[in-house]
């Protein structure tokens, strides 16, 4: 199923699940629980032919005699609220063990079904706001899959808790009558919030699979970023291929696009759409499909082979170029000298020769800016910024989009929440005597390292 149709399917099952649990608080209270209340129970009398009706709501108690309203000390129009419930007012200081338990355990454990469920629809209304928002796009977050679990929770606790602490103990020993003369039945609101509590469970375990599916498809697709801008006749230094005679394309999109390339699960126009491939990506063709009729584009299946978006899918071919099949990689330098910003940065000498062996370098644990890897502007600034001291490396690292933050930088700023923002790296506004201090989360972004 495409990340979009399991983003549309949460969105559904959360507001069905709203619905259910505002259906089954509509029976909180007064007559509306005899549709969708908890339960009822009816004493038939065969000696005055009285037929005595009792429905427990949700906060409250509807009692009728011969279909007609009680109204006494307690009841008003038929009506009284748990939070009221006292065993002397209620004329139960003097019943039996069984009937006080009854009605004691109903008066505490319905209101907390109340609330329970009142919290499930919450979260609930919750989880589907945030899966509207997050429809087509990769949930690294968790506030979704939290609200969408917690729903889970408080539905169960709303079921266990009025069914262990009420339904179970409404017997006839319980009211205190023989069992010919008591009837009982469930009430539409437990019922209701049975199917709630499944319907939030089909919920969450939609969550997880699009958080899984959707992260995954993202970690397959870091291979590089959205504002790379190559030339129509340039090599990128990653892209060799096991086989070298497939066709590969550049995403080039169009000016006024800065969203990247719409990608459909299957061929036709109306599939599934499962994302985008941005600008600058290399992919890699699959198939083909021509489109013959006037103004047609065509279409090809397609591989990621470097760039941010789906790992495979169908795009249309009007925002491609074709990169020629001559064209083989050049020197890593070469390419990372054309593509990347001279920086630098400063370790001590066993850390640097891991660094220039592997070309690799690896977040810090914290800074200005977070957990990154820092770079100065030249050779002289690095001195005061490293954390270590004895080689000065020159790095050529992919910038793209930057944020800048003021001297102070942000100690909670992380790749995911600068990723959210739109962004690929961050510049520290340091004073002039300090020098400007680059950032970056992902090493990938560091092209090529050697000395200074």
């Amino acid at each position: 199923m495409a990340y979009r149709k399991r983003g549309k399917s949460v969105t559904i099952s959360a507001f069905l699940v709203c619905t259910l649990y505002i259906m089954m608080l509509c029976g909180s209270y007064g007559w509306t629980s005899n549709i969708f209340g908890g339960v009822t129970y009816t004493i038939n009398t065969n000696v005055t032919d009285v037929k005595a009706s009792t429905r427990f709501g949700w906060i409250g108690v509807f009692v009728t005699l011969d279909d007609k309203l009680v109204n006494n000390d307690v009841f008003n129009g038929g009506s009284a609220t748990w939070f009221s419930y006292a065993e002397e007012e209620w004329g139960h200081s003097k019943a039996d063990d069984k009937v006080k338990d009854m009605w004691r355990s109903c008066s505490r454990s319905c209101p907390l079904s109340f609330f329970s469920a009142l919290l499930a629809l919450l979260l609930s209304s919750a989880t589907g706001n945030i899966a509207i928002c997050r429809v087509g796009y990769a949930i690294q977050e968790g506030p979704m899959l939290a609200s969408a679990a917690l729903c889970t929770v408080c539905g169960m606790i709303s079921l266990l808790s009025f069914g262990v602490g009420c339904y179970g103990k409404v017997t006839a020993e319980g009211v205190g009558v023989p069992e010919d003369l008591f009837e009982k039945s469930i009430g539409g609101g437990f019922i209701v919030a049975m199917i709630a509590t499944c319907s939030s469970m089909v919920m969450t375990v939609l969550v997880l699979v699009t958080r899984h599916r959707e992260a995954q498809g993202l970690r397959e697709a870091q291979g590089g970023g959205e504002d790379t801008e190559l030339g129509a006749n340039t090599c990128d230094a990653s892209i060799e291929s096991e086989d070298q005679h497939a066709q590969r394309w550049r995403v080039i999109t169009s000016r006024s696009d800065s969203k990247g390339v719409l990608v459909r699960e299957s061929e036709s126009h109306e599939s599934a759409e499962i994302g985008r491939v941005m600008k600058g990506a290399v992919i890699e063709e699959v198939a083909m499909a021509l489109d013959a009729s006037p103004g047609g584009v065509d279409r090809i299946q397609f591989k990621l082979i470097t760039g941010n978006g789906p790992s495979m899918g169908w795009v249309h071919t009007d925002l491609l170029e074709q990169i020629p099949p001559e064209c083989k990689s050049t020197n890593n330098k070469e390419f990372a000298k054309q593509y990347g910003t001279e920086l630098y940065h400063q370790t001590k000498e066993s850390i640097a020769g891991i660094i220039l062996s592997t070309q690799e370098m690896k977040p810090s644990s914290k800074g200005l800016a977070g957990a990154g890897i820092y770079f100065a502007t030249t050779e002289e600034l690095t001195g005061h910024k490293a954390n270590a001291h004895g080689v000065i490396l020159k790095a050529y690292v992919r910038l793209g989009k930057i944020l800048t933050l003021e001297a102070g930088g942000d100690k909670e700023m992380t790749r995911e929440k600068l990723k959210g923002r739109g962004y690929d790296s961050v510049c520290i506004a340091r004073k002039v005597s300090s020098g400007q201090e680059y950032v970056v989360y992902d090493p990938h972004q560091v092209l090529y390292i050697e000395r200074a």
